[in-house]
């Protein structure tokens, strides 16, 4: 009896000690098998699958179809300063390119020059329609015994140079991007993607042309922004032609010059006020005039000429016993002037003055 209790008690301990022994081994399986599982994860996922190339055209359409145009653009090898290339043009170009795009799919590659370089292609649907572009990978690093590789996608697009000429001083956006200001006449836009662009300019305050649209895989090299005046600005110019002859006329009158101070810049204030004897010997009894304004252009983003037609009915008196006027003989002179001026506005200071003028026509008629 006590040699069977015995027997029992060894047989259970034996067991135990074999559940003991196959559960350690059960879990060192697992574990191992954890650690190859992740291992062979990490080297597949995160090693091996980014290594191919079509994980790379994957990743870039994924990024154009979810409109992250700023992470795409990490993709492209490019190092070009210029401001046509900037990361602010790409993303418009990109959003403007791919906007109504349904679609993008990654069609076979075609494999060239020793494997560094692959080729695939985008077919692309639009409303109904389809096209393809093609898009080149450079493998650009290596490691891990060139198992891990890094690719780019070269540049894809062609890009040109274009001149856009206007007003000096003229600010210009290209896709509402500000590029560059108007220097010498021209603005030379290098590195300008091919293919639809919009461009305009603006002189802050003054006036803006139109929006000109250019597509730069077709058309010319030069574009025209012709600066369109801003109607509250040309009044505004009007405004300041008329109160300075209606300045003109109180300074005949009562010989204060500062009646025209307000409108001239200092160099031309000094020039109409210089004791030139101006009004030695006679004074004005009567300066009214009439204004009809011709035509107004711009020369740059701070010269205005504005042409005017003027009539001015005067009435002068003489102020020194026994002297006559020696048109008419006599001691007053009333006449109606008939003359056309140019006028030369500038902003000085950022105040539009009147700089300088030139009479390109006169007449008078004498009233007997």
């Amino acid at each position: 009896m006590n040699s069977e209790l015995h027997s029992l008690s060894f047989n259970e301990s034996n067991a135990g000690e074999f559940i003991k022994h196959n559960a350690q081994k059960i879990f060192a399986f697992i574990l191992l098998s954890t650690i190859i599982f992740i291992l062979f994860f990490i080297f597949n996922f995160m090693i091996l699958i980014p290594s191919y190339p079509e994980s790379t055209a994957k990743q870039y359409v994924n990024c154009i179809m979810n409109k992250k145009y700023q992470d795409a653009i990490e993709y492209y090898t490019y190092e070009i300063d210029e401001p046509a290339l900037s990361h602010n043009f790409l993303l418009k170009y990109l959003e403007n390119k791919y906007k109504n795009a349904n679609s993008i799919n990654v069609l076979p590659m075609k494999e060239f020059q020793n494997g560094l370089e692959k080729t695939f292609y985008l077919e692309i649907t639009q409303g109904g329609n389809k096209v393809t572009e093609s898009i080149t990978l450079i493998n650009t690093d290596s490691s891990l015994l060139g198992i891990k590789k890094t690719w780019k996608i070269i540049f894809p697009y062609h890009t040109k140079s274009i001149d856009i000429k206007g007003a000096n001083g003229s600010e210009v956006y290209l896709d509402d991007i500000f590029l560059g200001e108007i220097r010498d006449g021209i603005l030379k836009a290098d590195n300008v993607i091919e293919g639809l662009h919009y461009i305009k300019s603006y002189i802050p305050g003054v006036g803006q042309s139109e929006v000109i649209e250019i597509d730069t895989g077709k058309d010319g090299d030069d574009v025209l922004l012709k600066i369109n005046l801003y109607p509250e600005f040309e009044r505004a110019m009007e405004k300041l032609v008329r109160d300075f002859c209606s300045g003109w006329s109180e300074y005949c009158l009562t010989q204060n010059p500062e009646k025209i101070k307000p409108y001239l810049t200092d160099s031309l204030f000094n020039i109409y006020t210089y004791k030139d004897g101006r009004f030695n010997g006679s004074k004005y009894e009567l300066s009214d005039n009439t204004i009809s304004f011709v035509d107004i252009s711009l020369k740059d983003s701070k010269t205005i000429h504005y042409t005017v037609d003027e009539k001015w009915h005067i009435k002068e008196a003489i102020t020194d016993p026994g002297l006559t006027f020696e048109i008419n003989r006599k001691e007053t002179l009333e006449q109606i002037q008939y003359m056309k001026w140019k006028y030369y506005i500038i902003n000085e200071n950022g105040t539009w003055k009147i700089d300088s003028a030139d009479q390109l026509s006169f007449n008078q008629e004498i009233v007997e």
